[in-house]
């Protein structure tokens, strides 16, 4: 062991995290000038999913339009759509759990490529933080996310409840098709929710507490939204998640969801700039596996201890 203790997460996060911040800083000033147009806009429906597809410099929005409604979020890349996914574990590593204005959505190994950039959120996250603690956010992933069929299931009894994975599934399969779809290789089970307010304890076994929305007005604001810039084609899916405001979760069927709103933008003038593809090296693991693992770099081999 080292004298000193090395934070392996904080150096990671110091040669990665900050990698890609002028293509934010860029994309939020013209979203702020006003230098984006509307291409595309359609309001999702309560206990619904629905897939878009987002060109390279365009930039969806996720708009609060009806009530404070939580949602879902995934994406696959259209270059690799049965190999690459925006990834919640390379992207909360490097970023963070509680995703926040900057931090970037990487795709899985080997690729680790910059997908989307989170740009814009207008909830007043003072609010959330007052109300139900420090560290307390909207935005939030945890060991891959969403609510399933199964676990629904399982808690209240009934088969068939509405959830995000089918949901997401849903919106895949309409604008990836079925054989995407029934892969799962770059599966829903990678999700990035949004205003859902959620609070971290530092408890073992991990707690994660869900807290009520409430109405628009005393934490939200009809109109608020998150905005994320795409640094490649990717195919998007999206929920209103059956639990909706998260103001009753006593029981399944006592959860109110509402509408909300997706909005596409490219710039007006000239497209948004993003962030270049690092071209990793590494190969497909199995693909590499079976090749004998070529070029394998280890570390040490330690000695057996008494």
């Amino acid at each position: 062991m080292t004298e000193e203790f090395f934070d392996l997460t904080a150096d990671a996060k110091a040669k990665i995290a900050n990698k890609y911040d002028e293509y934010y800083i860029k994309a939020k000033a013209a979203q702020e000038a006003g230098e984006l147009k509307l291409v595309h806009e359609r309001v999702l429906n309560p206990y619904d999913g629905t897939g878009f597809k987002l060109l390279k410099g365009q930039t969806v929005r996720y708009e609060l339009t009806h009530g404070p409604q939580i949602i879902d979020t995934c994406y696959i890349s259209m270059e690799r759509p049965f190999q690459e996914f925006a990834d919640t574990w390379h992207s909360s590593a490097v970023g963070a759990c509680t995703p926040y204005e900057g931090m970037v959505y990487y795709s899985n190994t080997p690729y680790m490529r910059p997908l989307l950039t989170l740009i814009k959120d207008t909830v007043d996250l003072s609010k959330i933080e007052e109300k139900y603690g420090e560290g307390a956010a909207h935005n939030f992933v945890f060991n891959g996310g969403r609510c399933t069929t199964g676990v629904w299931e399982a808690v209240w009894g009934m088969p068939h409840c509405n959830s995000c994975d089918s949901n997401m599934l849903k919106g895949i399969f309409e604008v990836a098709g079925e054989e995407v779809a029934r892969s799962r290789a770059a599966a829903s089970w990678s999700a990035f929710m949004h205003f859902q307010i959620v609070e971290f304890r530092s408890a073992i076994p991990t707690k994660l507490t869900m807290h009520p929305n409430g109405r628009f007005g005393e934490i939200y604001k009809k109109g608020d939204y998150v905005e994320l810039l795409a640094h490649q084609d990717v195919y998007g899916a999206v929920s209103t998640c059956p639990q909706g405001d998260q103001n009753d979760l006593s029981d399944y069927r006592n959860y109110v969801s509402y509408p909300m709103t997706i909005k596409i933008f490219e710039g007006k003038d000239a497209p948004l700039e993003t962030a270049p593809d690092p071209q990793q090296q590494s190969w497909d693991p199995v693909d590499w596996i079976i090749a004998g693992r070529p070029g394998m770099v280890t570390g040490k081999i330690g000695e057996e201890q008494p």
